[in-house]
């Protein structure tokens, strides 16, 4: 091989070794909210489904909670939509302070989150949504105003599903429940 040949394939591998770095950052933007720094949709959807799958191999249960940011419009139109944005940062960095490594937290719409606690039944859902309720107590300060941030949270575990359920199924029927539990609950916090 020439000098000339060796320096332009080593040249061609650094390109591909920075070419490779910058797939990997686009692929981490496309699954991170702008907003917050957790998860996107599509970012849930994939922990999702690895977490039905690992849960359909151990056979231990794992919960998901979805949580809705109660009052929103009422914060951004009278405060302004920089105090909802607030807000709805103030929540995820609630969440992120109150769950485990393994668990994993995303912002699935406006004022959606979802959280999926591996490994967990409904009573770590239960002692996760009271640690987030509880974070939130404090609440938030903006433009020197204190500003009450409270949360519908919903809570489903995973059943036992026999392996020939589709993985859609579950996963729809998991979300189903997880939103039936939350919109249960905004009548009760008011």
């Amino acid at each position: 091989m020439k000098q000339d040949d060796s320096a332009e394939l080593e040249r061609l591998r650094a390109e591909v070794g920075s070419l490779r770095e910058k797939v990997a950052t686009l692929e981490a933007l496309l699954k991170c909210d702008a907003l917050t720094g957790l998860g996107n949709r599509r970012a849930f959807d994939e922990c999702l489904t690895i977490e039905l799958e690992r849960t359909a191999r151990s056979g231990k249960p794992s919960c998901l909670l979805l949580l809705d940011i109660d009052g929103l419009k009422t914060l951004n139109d009278n405060f302004s939509h920089a105090a909802g944005d607030a807000a709805i940062q103030f929540l995820a960095q609630s969440v992120v302070k109150t769950m485990r490594k393994l668990d994993s937290a995303h912002r699935i719409g406006g004022d959606e989150f979802a959280v999926i606690l591996a490994g967990s039944g409904d009573e770590g859902g239960a002692r996760v949504a009271e640690r987030i309720h509880a974070a939130l107590s404090a609440g938030l300060v903006f433009d020197s105003q204190q500003l009450q941030v409270k949360v519908s949270i919903g809570c489903a575990t995973t059943l036992a599903w026999p392996y020939a359920m589709p993985l859609n199924e579950r996963r729809d029927e998991l979300i189903r429940r997880a939103d039936a539990a939350l919109y249960a609950e905004k009548p009760k916090r008011g």
